[in-house]
């Protein structure tokens, strides 16, 4: 008898009958229970045809390959193997993923791609912007200042993720503008933030998360943390939870630390992320 697979739980319509389906839950005369991205319970060269329906596309990228492989030891010489992927290309899939309301993920910071990898593991929908985008990114992330405001073609999203660059800590490592938050003086950078917090604010965002380390050393020891600078300017939200996010390298080199210790200072490790639900 003839051996057809197919990758998850068979469909019930007329033309997938005779197909055994590799389920994740089930395992009945139908399925097999059995995880694609396992090595298939299968001996070599003894399956006719395996097909294979938006299912990759959720399976991380550098197990695609072995899959395959095993795809390919398992099936017949002559073998079918059908593969069909949605293509995020096609503008109405597009507009689906990444700007329609919904679980979207803003980032306005987000020039270097991090948050739009991260999303498309996660299966979260995204848009991501950033006044400099890293030459490679422009597919995905558009050019924005926040200066300007919000995008105006920024859906309404459930979570906004601010990474800033710091005030002081970042001065010059993104540009030399004086526009760029990292090279603005503390009360500069604060009325920034605070005016498009308040755009936030005024759009009704559910969630905002932040993400910043206090500024100490480049601020002759005065230690200055910008999260309660920042809950004070969001006065229709509530801190839901503070995350200590410990650095997994010395952030310090041994002149710095030389020049604690003379202060009689003590050295910050960390950066914070915090998440505000609004009230």
């Amino acid at each position: 008898m003839p051996i057809k697979l197919y990758a998850g739980d068979v469909p019930d319509m007329p033309e997938y009958a005779g197909l055994t389906g590799l389920s994740l839950r089930q395992k009945n005369d139908n399925h097999i229970k059995h995880d694609v991205t396992k090595r298939h319970p299968f001996k070599d060269n003894s399956v006719n045809s395996y097909q294979s329906e938006d299912v990759f596309e959720h399976i991380e990228y550098d197990k695609i390959a072995d899959i395959i492989n095993d795809i390919y030891r398992i099936l017949k010489p002559g073998g079918l193997f059908r593969l069909s992927l949605p293509d995020y290309r096609c503008d109405v899939l597009r507009k689906r993923s990444i700007y329609e309301d919904g679980e979207i993920v803003y980032d306005p910071f987000g020039g270097g791609g991090t948050t739009v990898d991260v999303c498309r593991r996660m299966f979260r929908r995204y848009y991501v912007s950033d006044r400099k985008v890293l030459p490679g990114r422009e597919k995905d992330i558009r050019e924005w200042d926040i200066k300007n405001g919000l995008p105006e073609d920024l859906q309404k999203p459930k979570l906004v993720f601010l990474d800033p660059p710091y005030w002081k800590q970042a001065a010059g490592q993104y540009s030399n503008d004086s526009d760029d938050l990292g090279n603005m003086e503390l009360d500069k950078f604060n009325s920034s933030m605070k005016k498009f917090l308040d755009l936030l604010s005024d759009r009704k965002i559910e969630k905002i998360a932040i993400v910043i380390q206090p500024t100490q050393y480049r601020n002759n020891f005065t230690w200055t943390d910008h999260i309660f600078d920042f809950n004070s300017m969001l006065q229709k939200y509530r801190i839901e939870m503070r995350y200590i996010l410990p650095y997994s390298t010395q952030q310090y080199l041994p002149q710095h630390v030389d020049k604690a210790k003379a202060e009689k200072k003590c050295l910050g490790l960390n950066r914070d992320l915090v998440l505000w639900t609004r009230i």
